[in-house]
């Protein structure tokens, strides 16, 4: 998805966004609904703000998997961005690209696909930080910012032989994971004649 393709994507985009929006309570529980114990509700949303900053804030965190066991980040791999990327591509009730564009989509998910994914899932978590949900415009031109800083990201990443190579990986793992569960395989059937 280049970037004027973004910018003309707005509706589909959007689609995408709300998905994220419902994700995110789930994948990042500990910063949208924090278990703290804490008196009085204004501390619980500069909690919940600082909390949400820390993910989305300059260094944006939000995008980190696990550590893997070499002890190396996995930049652009949060479960999160894994499991909208499977939904969306290629188990979408709007139809998946992953079955109009199976080409594109099949041997991995393409970069800027991913990185579409963690301008909405930022842009989600962004909606909450006050504290609560408050829906914000969407796509706005610091999403397009952000978007445009993921790309550059990938290319960072990119330039490691190590973080390519599980980049790499990663793209295709959840591309082979997603045409396994999005696409039906068609069974074949065979059909009898009587010629009684």
């Amino acid at each position: 998805m280049s970037l004027e393709v973004f910018d003309e994507a707005a509706a589909y985009l959007q689609h995408l966004k709300d998905h994220c929006v419902k994700l995110v309570l789930v994948h990042y529980p500990d910063a949208i609904r924090p278990k703290e114990l804490i008196e009085g509700q204004h501390k619980l949303t500069h909690l919940i703000i600082d909390k949400i900053e820390a993910l989305v804030g300059p260094e944006l965190h939000f995008h980190l998997g696990e550590v893997d066991r070499q002890g190396k980040h996995s930049n652009m791999m949060h479960p999160c961005i894994r499991q909208v990327c499977i939904d969306f591509f290629y188990k979408s009730e709007q139809g998946p690209l992953a079955h109009r564009l199976p080409k594109v989509f099949q041997g991995c998910v393409p970069e800027h696909a991913v990185a579409a994914v963690a301008t909405c899932i930022c842009h989600a978590l962004e909606e909450y930080s006050f504290g609560k949900h408050f829906d914000k415009k969407f796509p706005s031109v610091s999403d397009r910012s952000i978007y445009e800083g993921i790309l550059e990201l990938i290319e960072m990443i990119k330039t490691n032989p190590y973080h390519k190579n599980k980049w790499d990986q990663c793209c295709q793992e959840w591309a082979r994971d997603g045409m396994d569960t999005g696409i039906p395989r068609m069974e074949k059937r065979v059909f009898k004649v009587y010629l009684d």
